[in-house]
């Protein structure tokens, strides 16, 4: 069977997007046997896995990808969000409050001077 450029070219993607998506694929079973992972996270990382799967039969390599990329995105999302609840070191927490109070305190001083110097009884008589 003799191919064109564009079919060998869009052979070739797909055949790329394919073995990205198998990536994913494998990476999702492996969350899935996750001891700590609730029913509903199970059901949510093996509808994705499915439709990636779905994606692979019947897609082309701009529907594959395009799979890949949501499904990451999703991942990476979660990540981020995992990340954003997680709880300070101390020493941060420890730094912030004294760089806030620092600056706090620098700001009561400057406004306790314009204060004193734009008062009344500071004025000539």
């Amino acid at each position: 069977m003799i191919l064109n450029p564009s079919q060998d070219s869009e052979l070739k993607q797909q055949r790329a997007a394919i073995k990205e998506a198998g990536r994913l694929i494998k990476r999702l079973d492996a969350m899935m046997r996750d001891p700590f992972a609730t029913p509903a996270r199970l059901s949510e990382l093996k509808k994705w896995q499915s439709d990636l799967i779905d994606n692979n039969l019947r897609g082309d390599s701009v529907t594959i990808t395009r799979g890949v990329e949501q499904v990451e995105g999703y991942l990476t999302d979660e990540k981020k969000a995992a990340e954003a609840i997680k709880p300070r070191p101390l020493p941060d927490i420890h730094k912030e409050q004294a760089e806030h109070y620092r600056r706090a305190n620098e700001q009561r001083k400057r406004d306790d001077e314009r204060f004193t110097r734009n008062s009344p009884r500071n004025q000539p008589k």
